[in-house]
């Protein structure tokens, strides 16, 4: 038992893996539902443009629904006005505005799935088949760094409700302070000194989470293993399918 088991309630299993809580006040009453196709989002500039494409190649051969966000030298996309974080940790300052763009643009009850563009799907993707608001990707152990905690900000499922937007609009807030969207999110749900002052909505929210190891798989010993969604973020960058070598 590693120690996401050890510290999160298991609320349902899915084809992604085991369905933990994530509430910060109690655990949300979940069930089975029936869900729209599943829509993609993701955004880079012209400095991750390489790994952009490559991500949009991938979602065209598994015929998903996706929606690209320019930020600059992207050369396709709805053009937005954002920056990339070049210091660790700040990750998509931007991130929230753009969630929050694409989801106001969708009826109430889409289903969402935000994507890194340095992440590569693997398996076809598939909605969640419960009524969740919002749900996360945990670590096997939380970060003993506070800006990286349980929750990695590069995979994340939104559906779109009014409590989902307020969400986010504490998100926006949060993150404008600490100038990073993932550690705004773990300050959030997972500091407790932050826990009183945080807004009484996420009460009866259905916020969850599904493990890194198959939803946002960034462990390199992991390659030879079957995961939904790998996630070649810095430190392991350099093992994205496009940089391996060229068979003559």
């Amino acid at each position: 038992m590693n120690a996401r088991e050890r510290n999160f309630q298991k609320l349902a299993y899915t084809e992604y893996g085991v369905l933990y809580d994530q509430n910060p006040f109690n655990s949300p009453e979940i069930k089975k539902i029936k869900e729209r196709q599943l829509i993609v989002i993701s955004a880079a500039n012209r400095e991750h443009k390489k790994y952009a494409d490559f991500l949009k190649g991938r979602l065209s051969k598994m015929s998903t629904k996706f929606r690209f966000f320019d930020l600059g030298g992207l050369m396709y996309g709805k053009p937005f006005e954002g920056a990339v974080g070049k210091i660790p940790f700040q990750n998509i300052p931007c991130k929230p505005h753009i969630v929050e763009e694409a989801l106001s643009r969708l009826p109430q009850g889409q289903l969402l799935l935000w994507l890194d563009s340095d992440t590569v799907p693997e398996l076809p993707l598939k909605p969640i088949y419960y009524n969740i608001d919002i749900c996360f990707s945990l670590r096997r152990s939380r970060s003993t760094n506070a800006k990286e905690g349980w929750i990695n900000a590069g995979v994340i499922f939104f559906r779109n409700s009014p409590k989902t937007m307020e969400f986010i609009k504490l998100w926006k807030s949060l993150t404008n302070i600490v100038k990073g969207d993932q550690a705004a999110l773990n300050y959030i749900l997972h500091q407790e000194k932050f826990r009183r002052s945080l807004p009484t909505f996420l009460r009866s929210m259905r916020i969850v989470g599904l493990p890194t190891d198959s939803i946002n798989c960034f462990y390199a010993e992991s390659l030879a293993s079957e995961v939904y969604i790998r996630h070649y973020k810095t430190d392991i960058r350099h093992l994205h399918p496009l940089h391996k070598p060229v068979l003559k």
